[in-house]
C-alpha cells in the first residue's frame, strides 16, 4: 500500500493488486460500515487508489481496523 502525500482532510492511497483489489477492499469495508471513495475507475492515473476522509479519532479507529481486516484475505 502506498499513501500519498496531501494537504487536505483526505488521504488517497493505493492498493498493491491494482483496481481489482480496490473493488474488494472497498466492497469490504462498505459491508463493515465504512464508507469510503473508491477512485480506481475514475481516471488510469489513480488505478488501484481508495480515498478516506480524515475523521474524529473514534473514526479514524475504526477506518484502520476495518481496513487492516479487509487486506487479511486477498481473495
Amino acid at each position: 500500500m502506498t499513501a500519498f502525500d496531501s494537504a487536505a482532510n483526505f488521504i488517497l492511497f493505493r492498493l498493491a493488486g491494482g483496481s481489482a483489489a480496490a473493488d474488494r477492499v472497498f466492497a469490504r469495508l462498505k459491508a463493515s460500515g465504512i464508507l469510503i471513495k473508491n477512485r480506481a475507475h475514475v481516471h488510469p492515473l489513480l488505478a488501484g487508489c481508495l480515498r478516506v476522509t480524515v475523521g474524529l479519532p473514534a473514526e479514524n479507529d475504526a477506518f484502520l481496523n476495518a481496513l487492516a481486516a479487509s487486506l487479511q484475505d486477498p481473495r
